[in-house]
This record gives C-alpha cells, sequence and structure tokens, in this order.
C-alpha cells in the first residue's frame, strides 16, 4: 500500500516513530507487552517481543516507507509531514487532533481517516490507552476526601467530559459523553470507532517509565547503530532495574 501511494502521489505512504510508546501496537499485536505485570516478569526481549520490534524495524526500509528519524525532533518532524501532506499515514492519539486540523491537508476535516492499528500475528490489534487518572489521597481527612471526591465526580460527568472534549478534542470516558455536538468532530468520531482496541495498562506504578530504555534503544536500532538483539538485551537490562523484583 505505500509503494503505491508512493507510485500515485508522490508521498510516502508511511512514517513510524521510534519511540517506545508508538510501537507498543506491535507488542500488542503479538500478544505482549514491556513486561508482564502479573507473572513479574521483563518480556521485552522474549520471542514475541522480537518478533513485534522485527516488523516495527521492517517499516523503516521499503518503497513508500519513510527512513527513520533518529532526531530529538523526531516528533515534530512526524506530524509536520503528516498536516502538510507530505506523509499519508502515521500512529497518533486523539490528543493531536486540533493540531491536525490545523494544517493544510486537513482545511476539509473529512480529509482526516482514522483506522485500527494493524493486528500482528495474533490477529487481534491493541493500541496503548489510558495514563492519565484523576485520583484522592487516602491519607488525607474526610472532610478534604469528600471535596475531592466531589470534584472528581464533577470532572468525570457526562457534561464535564462534552466540555473538555469540545475543547480540546480528547475522547471522553463515558459512553454518555459522545453527544451529537462531540460526534460531530470527524476525528473525534472516528477515534470512537478504534476504541475497542484500545488496551489498557497494567496496574504497574512503574508502566510508564519503562519507555524511557526503549526511547534510548530503539533509535539506536532503527538508525542502524545496534541490531536488534543487542538493543532490545541493552532494553532489558534497562527495565530489570527499574522493577527489581521482576525476574527476565
Amino acid at each position: 500500500a505505500a509503494a503505491t501511494i508512493k507510485d500515485k502521489t508522490g508521498v510516502d505512504g508511511y512514517w513510524a516513530s521510534t519511540a517506545g510508546y508508538y510501537a507498543q501496537p506491535f507488542l500488542y499485536g503479538e500478544g505482549t507487552d514491556t513486561v508482564d505485570a502479573d507473572a513479574k516478569k521483563v518480556t521485552v526481549n522474549s520471542p514475541e517481543a522480537k518478533k513485534a520490534y522485527g516488523t516495527w524495524l521492517s517499516l523503516f526500509d521499503g518503497k513508500g516507507l519513510h527512513k527513520a528519524d533518529t532526531t530529538a525532533d523526531a516528533y515534530a518532524h512526524i506530524q509536520e509531514a503528516f498536516v502538510s501532506g507530505k506523509v499519508a499515514s502515521i500512529i497518533q492519539g486523539p490528543w493531536e487532533i486540533t493540531n491536525f486540523y490545523k494544517g493544510s491537508a486537513f482545511k476539509d476535516k473529512n480529509n482526516l481517516g482514522i483506522a485500527t492499528v494493524p493486528a500482528g500475528s495474533t490477529g487481534k490489534a491493541g493500541a496503548p490507552t489510558g495514563g492519565h487518572n484523576l485520583s484522592v489521597y487516602a491519607g488525607s481527612d474526610q472532610a478534604h476526601q469528600e471535596a475531592a471526591l466531589k470534584l472528581v465526580k464533577f470532572m468525570t460527568s457526562a457534561k464535564s467530559q462534552e466540555t473538555v472534549a469540545l475543547k480540546n478534542s480528547t475522547l471522553p470516558t463515558r459512553d454518555d459523553a459522545y453527544t451529537a455536538k462531540v460526534k460531530a468532530d470527524p476525528g473525534i468520531a472516528g477515534f470512537q470507532t478504534v476504541l475497542p482496541a484500545a488496551q489498557p495498562r497494567p496496574a504497574l506504578p512503574e508502566y510508564s517509565s519503562l519507555w524511557t530504555p526503549l526511547d534510548d534503544e530503539l533509535p539506536q536500532i532503527a538508525g542502524g547503530k545496534k541490531s536488534l538483539d543487542e538493543g532490545l538485551g541493552d532494553a532489558e537490562t534497562a527495565i530489570a532495574k527499574l522493577v527489581p523484583d521482576f525476574s527476565k
């Protein structure tokens, strides 16, 4: 498909990110993750993960596939190329919808197409979700807990979520917040259709920090400075230090 787009339009069909977060769908597609929180095991260098990252790596080389950008500004470069019509597809989330619409390629909002990430060999697609939470400190006194709960209830109400969605083009967590006004935004409506593939993060406090070693290693792998085996081995070592009670 990427080659066909290149032939017909002259632009690349796909530009992949070298950031760990954006490689997660490849792991989910092989039924794995950086760690198995339930089994307390580091799985970033497992056979399934190697297969996943092998697929990810293959998408930097070929007709219509943009070469890896390993610079510190890669995120901005990919985003700019997409919104200006210089690349046909990327992996991205709803938090960028408002920025998409600022680009020349999406003056007509209906030009933005949203699809579920491809599934791996398991046949089941998966994309990361979550990471932003509202919490109430259990150590506070009852009066403060009640006040905090009141705020949480307000922030998570359908009306509040509708307001935030309309202002920020982010996805509500409540079904009843997907009002006609919210779904009138084709970006939000599009991302709502792919929500069934969303995969929540495990209940592991260190989870988001596990992408830091991958953000170090994946650009080196994609840039040819390290082999896949070497880079994943180094990522495994670094991740193991972040979750010292996990086995390899």
